[in-house]
């Protein structure tokens, strides 16, 4: 068997890393540090910061519905946030959900959740080439 080094990071003749590339730009991975490449990745950075303040909006007043309708319960039914709500994972689940949805300074406007999508594809990518280069040298033991 060969090493079995893990490198997150894709080899740059990666075809997928190229397709994102031509859509994202250049080192689009490098979007959830702050360093967002010129072109085409910088307007999508912009296009992106702009559905997530819209995005964003729309979960503030479901926020605001949730916390009207489990205060009213909680009045009506006298258990915390009524019988419809969780009363541990409903106040747990809103802020976070806002948490996940803010844009982030550092990220060019891009909320918490794109970031992590983003790396977690880039790093997916290192991982699965990194299982193919070490499967593909073992076929010919196989037989």
């Amino acid at each position: 068997m060969s090493s079995l080094a893990i490198s997150l990071s894709p080899p740059s003749t990666d075809i997928s890393t190229g397709l994102l590339s031509s859509l994202l730009g250049p080192n689009w991975w490098l979007l959830a540090t702050g360093q967002a490449p010129a072109g085409a990745g910088s307007i999508l950075a912009h296009m992106f910061s702009i559905f997530d303040i819209a995005l964003l909006m729309y979960v503030s007043a479901l926020l605001v519905y949730q916390a009207t309708v489990g205060g009213m319960a909680t009045a009506h039914e006298g258990t915390p946030l009524g019988k419809r709500y969780h009363s541990v994972w409903a106040p747990i689940r809103g802020p976070a959900a806002f948490a996940m949805l803010f844009p982030l300074p550092w990220a060019k406007g891009l909320a918490l959740i794109q970031c992590i999508a983003l790396l977690a594809v880039y790093w997916g990518v290192g991982v699965a080439a990194d299982v193919w280069n070490g499967f593909v040298p073992e076929i010919p033991k196989m037989s």
